[in-house]
């Protein structure tokens, strides 16, 4: 519990005990119980004017304020506890102006944001806590625009992301370490509208149809740039094989098979034109039926696990083909 209470002080300037005093030039200060000084606050022709202080409970400045004429006129100061500075940010007239900086608590820079007439305008830089820069988001009248640019440790570049007025707007590209594109998502007011592209490095393509965020369709594309037909298979590290996938025209179709690594059969997922179609079934390590699941165009309808119990239709609406824990099966 904190209590205030309000005492007069030595120092340089008498204490406020009146709106006369404000006019003259005073200190207002506030204490915590423990003795330890609060908040001060310099007056002068019944304004603010000077440097305001606040304190931690323990006695380390937390603010500092300058005033002039009842406005914000300086650098203003934050600190952490234990006495390293936060962040100091430019004030002129009242509103912030210049490069604001916000520091870790081991005093390391973190962000840099430029402000004009109180506003974010320009680009403003994050930073790892081994002084990397690690984004640029350039900013107009306090909202994103432009193409904010994010880098991996190695300077290397791995996201451009296009903004307007604070939304994605545009193609979100995505890169790996190497510096070889990976995505490209296309946006529109802030949701995904168009076709995303997921390069792969053997130089395969998947494409994915979007709209208003919503996915519609999916297609893959071998390294010739042709639409991807017959079976591609995936291996765990081991080279054992984990997945087998039928495709006809870049898309699914065909009765999609996943292993154990131990070589057995872990599930068998049918597709029709990219949509689950049929009975998915998922197997125990030991061979045995784990649960099944029937998919129309998509979309599950029917459910049972290995008890004969069968799957309540909020489960398998909560369902999105992969997390079999919302099941409640095992």
């Amino acid at each position: 519990m904190i209590s205030v209470y309000f005492v007069g002080c030595g120092a340089n300037l008498p204490e406020c005990k009146n709106n006369e005093d404000k006019i003259k030039g005073c200190m207002e200060r506030a204490y915590y119980y423990n003795g330890n000084l609060m908040w001060e606050i310099p007056y002068k022709d019944d304004e603010k004017n000077g440097i305001e202080k606040e304190y931690y409970f323990n006695g380390n400045l937390m603010w500092e304020t300058p005033y002039k004429n009842g406005k914000i006129e300086g650098i203003e100061k934050e600190y952490y506890e234990n006495g390293n500075l936060r962040r100091e940010i430019p004030y002129k007239d009242d509103e912030k102006n210049g490069i604001g900086k916000w520091y870790d608590e081991n005093g390391n820079l973190e962000r840099e944001t430029p402000y004009k007439d109180g506003k974010i305008e320009g680009i403003e830089k994050g930073y790892d806590e081994n002084g990397n820069l690690r984004r640029e988001t350039p900013y107009k009248d306090d909202e994103k625009n432009g193409i904010e640019k994010r880098y991996y440790e190695n300077g290397n570049l791995w996201r451009e992301t296009p903004y307007k007025d604070g939304k994605i707007e545009g193609i979100e590209k995505l890169y790996g370490k190497n510096g070889k594109l990976k995505w490209e998502i296309p946006y529109k007011d802030d949701k995904k509208n168009g076709i995303t592209k997921e390069h792969y490095e053997n130089g395969e393509r998947k494409e994915s149809l979007y709209k208003d965020d919503a996915f519609i369709s999916r297609t893959f594309y071998d390294k010739s740039g042709k639409l991807k037909n017959g079976i591609v298979k995936s291996y765990y590290e081991s080279r054992k094989l984990w997945r087998e996938t039928s495709y006809k025209d870049g898309k699914k179709n065909g009765i999609e098979k996943e292993y154990y690594d131990n070589g057995r059969l872990e599930g068998e997922f049918p597709y029709k034109n990219h949509e689950a179609d049929g009975m998915w079934k998922w197997y125990h390590k030991d061979g045995s039926l784990r649960f099944s699941i029937t998919f129309e165009n998509g979309k599950a309808i029917s459910g049972t696990c290995s008890n004969g119990k069968e799957i309540d239709a909020q489960k398998l609406s909560e369902f999105n083909g992969r997390d079999i824990s919302v099941l409640g099966c095992d």
